[in-house]
């Protein structure tokens, strides 16, 4: 029963930030769209915002768990054309400003490819360099979809994942070893 409490108000939520703010959607809108009761929603989740993070987790997770692919063009291509193909939602989840928001869960995601990437030679933990260098890459990111994402997407998906590629600090990009993937991306 929670499950599909869950997944009716999920729908209903990314249905309503298609056209809106989370501050503009009261938990009434939620409850009518998605035909729950109020008592079951906070069964579920705490308030609306904590909805709206179940809601980007699990379309990100989604999204995450169809991707096959290890070439770091084709991974940022699929996130760009993902992140464009679902717009109005995302610029509208971007505009929340508070904790656990957007770029703060972005940010967690890319830390943990970049992580797992490092991680799958068998080694135990992340060096401080490659740590940093994952960090630094994973802030990166985030601001640079940021923009894009306040830009109207303006670029084209397979643009802003070549320029993505040519933005990996170079140490990452051999600590990775996608120097020749990035490396071979032209400027123009």
């Amino acid at each position: 029963m929670s499950e599909a409490v869950r997944q009716r108000a999920k729908d209903a939520m990314f249905t309503l930030m298609q056209k809106d703010t989370i501050e503009n959607i009261s938990v009434q809108n939620i409850l009518k769209l998605a035909g729950i009761s109020r008592s079951s929603f906070y069964r579920c989740f705490h308030d609306k915002y904590d909805l709206m993070f179940y809601c980007y987790r699990a379309t990100v997770d989604e999204f995450c768990g169809n991707i096959h692919t290890t070439d770091i063009y084709n991974l940022m291509f699929s996130i760009f054309s993902f992140l464009r193909d679902n717009k109005p939602f995302f610029q509208n989840v971007l505009r929340y400003k508070g904790t656990n928001d957007f770029s703060e869960q972005l940010y967690q995601y890319s830390f943990r490819f970049y992580k797992e990437r490092l991680l799958c030679t068998g080694k135990p933990a992340l060096s401080d360099i490659e740590a940093d260098c994952a960090a630094f890459a994973s802030s990166g990111g985030v601001e640079v979809i940021r923009q894009w994402l306040d830009r109207g997407m303006t670029e084209s998906p397979d643009e802003m994942a070549r320029r993505f590629c040519r933005f990996i600090p170079v140490d990452l990009q051999r600590i990775l070893g996608i120097a020749s993937e990035a490396g071979t991306l032209s400027d123009g």
